[in-house]
């Protein structure tokens, strides 16, 4: 199956589009400097924090940031 391209990192990332596969780095420094949580619409809609800080954040004060799992299709 063929995945669209992604348009822009910031808005749309795909962890399995093959620029990202072969060479994350580029993108991941471009993430950070410009758009520290990244969103995509992608897999049901998926946010990405891309420093540490932020990710931190995200998984040590869950009360804020956890989402009930999606049930069926």
């Amino acid at each position: 199956m063929s995945r669209p391209p992604v348009a822009d990192w910031a808005t749309d990332f795909d962890p399995l589009d093959m620029h990202w596969v072969n060479d994350p780095f580029p993108i991941w420094e471009d993430l950070c400097k410009r758009c520290p949580i990244a969103h995509t619409e992608r897999f049901r809609g998926v946010y990405l924090p891309t420093r540490h800080e932020d990710t931190r954040e995200v998984a040590y004060v869950t009360e804020h940031f956890f989402v009930e799992p999606h049930h069926g299709a």
